[in-house]
């Protein structure tokens, strides 16, 4: 009838239920740390990453290191990190696709988030023209071989008259008068400019952070506000108590923090004990009710409307957002499974998922119209994806200022002014005759296929066009397919490291591992075993 245990008489046994508990002491620990990577050390609050968990510093401003190299996303844009003045509060940034070459961008615009930052006197933007239809003002020059352009010139940020180019990308550039940028003619010269990258100010409150170190505290952040970790006080607050101050003065008196401490105390009263058995409570339901329920959710692929099987790393609808990675969530409008990115907006036709991770998407508003109602390019986000081969740009411009000779299949309403739009389907040359100057142009991908269709229609419509971006392309995804393989191999569904909302997790029946289930990992994430009761049985002879 009973399925516990029985033992001797010889033996009496007590129960201890172990109960986890959290304080700010442990961020006071880890708050403490500071981010060293390289040349750039000992930094801490606002900045966190790389040891320091996010309650360590502001959400947007994540250091991570690689290679003894640090770097910061800002508005979706990779920089590497030249320098920090945490007293003047300033950093020192170059581009990350701009560090060694200038011919291959991989990120959009600079731009910054106003809210957080501010550039320093002595910069400016300026504008890096990509295989133009005609000369630049500053006049293009040869880009080396093996690069996504051809040729690259520089000009100032605003220019009128612009000619067509494949591709413009703003950059800020340190003293660009002093470097003479707009009259070098050769691309070394160029990324020797750029490389010396740019200098913001980041603005943060430091009066909080200050009041905080003076009362012997380490500075955090919660939700949207500058917050004190002190040592032994187990909730946050704006400074660390006058105890806490005296007690770091006099370490001997420092007392244990009162979670640990209750733990502690009832240990040391059974020292003597020379058997433990620990066992989880869990342990003792039926398999069904214990399942992990990460691995549960995680299970689940997304299916909107015709179009289903999107799994890791995409999240959203049924899937939590632990079964996927920052930026991959997905929204089902109007039954069509969409992502942003870049300003973007992006309707996932396919996702494949044998070998590499790939996925056919089209743009969501070019989707039955070639008219948007707003003009954004097609610009990834290299850290999440990539172009797979067998695509082509497709160039549409919109509001030009003169006739030109380029195909035009019809016409957009674009602020009550009826205006032909034109296309190309392939990239524009140096020295082509439709040189003009365009309100708007928007580069929209389309597969290799679809572009050879448009250039072979004798009078293309604006039925083939209109197929040929819907017929969308591909793109891969920036992910460790093989530790994702290796998880769905051993029984698991790949998912993220919620702890620290980065990194990855292998979500299995009874709880989460590092990387394959059954253990084989270095360390591993409770979920729902997090919140199981253990019941420890000492036994002690009579």
């Amino acid at each position: 009838m009973n399925s516990w245990p029985s033992y001797s008489s010889h033996f009496a046994f007590f129960v201890l239920i172990s109960i986890p508990f959290s304080s700010s002491f442990d961020s006071y620990t880890t708050c403490s740390n500071t981010f060293n990577c390289g040349g750039i050390t000992k930094v801490g609050f606002p900045f966190w990453g790389d040891g320091r968990p996010d309650n360590c510093g502001y959400p947007e401003l994540k250091l991570a290191c690689s290679n003894d190299v640090t770097t910061i996303e800002i508005m979706g844009v990779k920089y590497r990190l030249l320098m920090i003045n945490q007293d003047e509060q300033t950093l020192k940034v170059v581009r990350d696709d701009y560090y060694d070459k200038i011919c291959s961008p991989k990120f959009g615009d600079t731009k910054l988030n106003s809210n957080l930052f501010d550039y320093v006197f002595g910069s400016s933007d300026v504008t890096l023209l990509y295989d133009c239809a005609s000369s630049s003002p500053a006049g293009g020059f040869k880009c080396p071989d093996n690069e996504t352009y051809a040729n690259v010139a520089a000009v100032p940020a605003v220019v009128p008259g612009t000619p067509i180019c494949k591709s413009k990308v703003v950059v800020r550039i340190s003293d660009p008068a002093g470097f003479g940028i707009f009259s070098i003619l050769n691309v070394t010269a160029l990324e020797a400019a750029v490389r010396e990258g740019f200098e913001v100010k980041y603005k943060v409150d430091s009066g909080k952070c200050d009041e905080c170190v003076d009362s012997r505290g380490v500075c955090g952040w919660n939700l949207n506000e500058t917050v004190c970790h002190c040592p032994n006080q187990t909730s946050e607050s704006r400074t660390c108590s006058a105890a806490t101050t005296a007690a770091i003065n006099n370490p001997a008196a420092v007392p244990l923090p009162p979670a640990k401490e209750f733990s502690s105390n009832i240990h040391h009263a059974f020292l003597s004990a020379p058997i433990v058995v620990s066992i989880s409570f869990d342990r003792f339901l039926p398999f069904d009710q214990r399942r992990n329920q990460q691995f549960t959710n995680c299970s689940s692929n997304i299916t909107c409307g015709s179009v289903g099987g999107i799994s890791y790393p995409f999240w959203g609808v049924n899937r939590a957002s632990y079964c996927g990675q920052p930026g991959f969530e997905v929204q089902c409008l109007n039954n069509f499974p969409v992502f942003n990115m870049k300003g973007a907006s992006y309707r996932i036709l396919q996702m494949n998922t044998t070998n590499s991770r790939t996925v056919k998407v089209a743009r969501n508003d070019y989707w039955g119209t070639i008219c948007p109602q707003t003009f954004v390019n097609t610009t990834l986000n290299f850290s999440l994806f990539d172009y797979v081969s067998g695509y082509r740009n497709m160039t549409f411009y919109y509001q030009c200022f003169a006739a030109i000779t380029l195909p035009s299949p019809q016409s957009c309403n674009i602020s009550n002014t009826v205006n032909p739009v034109y296309y190309v389907t392939q990239p524009v040359t140096v020295g082509q005759a439709y040189s003009v100057s365009c309100t708007h142009e928007v580069i929209v991908p389309v597969y290799e296929e679809a572009a050879l269709a448009i250039e072979a229609a004798t009078m293309p419509s604006q039925t083939i066009v209109t197929d040929a971006v819907e017929g969308g392309f591909s793109l891969q995804l920036e992910i460790d397919n093989d530790e994702c393989d290796k998880c769905l191999g051993s029984g698991g569904q790949c998912g993220l490291d919620n702890t620290t909302n980065s990194g990855f997790r292998c979500f299995c029946a009874d709880r989460a591992y590092a990387s394959t289930c059954n253990g084989n990992s270095t360390s591993s994430q409770g979920g729902d075993d997090d919140n199981s009761t253990f019941i420890s049985f000492l036994f002690q002879p009579l």
